[in-house]
């Protein structure tokens, strides 16, 4: 997996919005960056428009912060805030670009409507 940041091509510009500038300090609870092809995937499901794939990508994120916040107990609520800007970020795209992916937003739906209640049992909120 590759790691570029060049604002002169599509890859740059969306980690530019994302905010996914710098090798090694990325946007996953890991601190680690998404790779060029999964940026590249994204930009290609949603049609090669930059805004709509940086929608995608807080889809994305959002689903993995929020199955962090499960898993990392005394994380939980910074991972559970981070997942939820990620949610209202992509919701905001969407609205002003369009777009959308059952396959990336429906593994989000999943996750962001249920918090663990330390049990390894899941409820709704």
């Amino acid at each position: 997996m590759s790691f570029t940041y060049d604002l002169t091509n599509s890859i740059g510009q969306m980690r530019f919005a994302l905010g996914d500038k710098t090798v090694n300090d990325g946007v996953s609870p890991d601190g680690s960056n998404l790779s060029d092809e999964e940026i590249a995937l994204l930009f290609a499901h949603e049609g090669n428009d930059v805004m709509r794939a940086v929608a995608a990508a807080c889809e994305t994120l959002a689903t993995t912060w929020a199955r962090y916040s499960q898993s990392a107990i005394a994380q939980r609520t910074e991972a559970h805030e981070q997942s939820q800007q990620y949610a209202d970020r992509a919701k905001e795209l969407r609205q002003r670009y369009g777009g959308g992916s059952t396959t990336f937003s429906s593994a989000f739906k999943r996750h962001a409507g249920f918090e663990n209640n330390g049990n390894g049992n899941e409820f709704a909120r």
